[in-house]
């Protein structure tokens, strides 16, 4: 990552503990404006913590990205806090180890929801912030599931593979607005 992100405002999804708190940190350390996003605010609050202690600047976000009231009220602190957003890391995931036989509707609706349910709201909630910036872009954290399986990710695998759907809907959008979206596969 190049100092190219002095100045700029990030908001990290899922960044209360390991890639999501690597991207929030790293972001940091190339002189970005960290909104630190995780749904357990002692995560955010550590996060935020390590990022002022090493020298950057960070807020906290703690919010359930799978609803958009909570969504809303992120973006608000964001504002609050930076006046606008450039870049946006949709990270937050969860997923379990369970066969389809075990995998339950209330199990399969709450990866929906969070891993690609998140990720739409981040990005409809955020388009009018991103809108005439300088080099706004939106990365979604997919997965090598997205694109293959392992056995027993059933609901985590077509989860992401819907993220990487999405992420190449959202470039068709919203390319022609400067926004670009790109997506990840961490595996």
């Amino acid at each position: 990552m190049s100092a190219s992100h002095e100045g700029q405002v990030v908001v990290v999804t899922g960044a209360g503990k390991g890639i999501g708190q690597a991207i929030a940190e790293r972001f940091a350390e190339a002189g970005a404006h960290v909104v630190v996003n995780d749904l357990e605010s002692s995560r955010v609050d550590e996060v935020v913590a390590s990022i002022t202690a090493a020298g950057g600047t960070a807020v906290g976000g703690p919010a359930d990205v799978s609803d958009s009231a909570q969504v809303e009220t992120l973006f608000d602190t964001a504002v609050e806090a930076f006046g606008t957003v450039n870049v946006l890391v949709n990270n937050a995931g969860i997923m379990a180890n369970r066969s389809v036989a075990n995998e339950t509707v209330a199990d399969w609706d709450l990866t929906m929801a969070v891993n690609l349910r998140g990720p739409f709201l981040m990005a409809k909630h955020l388009l009018p912030l991103m809108e005439g910036r300088d080099d706004p872009a939106i990365v979604n954290i997919g997965s090598i599931e997205g694109l293959g399986a392992n056995a027993r990710h059933v609901s985590y695998a077509a989860s992401k593979a819907g993220v990487h759907g999405l992420t190449r809907a959202l470039a068709v959008d919203l390319g022609p607005m400067g926004i670009r979206c790109n997506a990840v596969a961490p595996g």
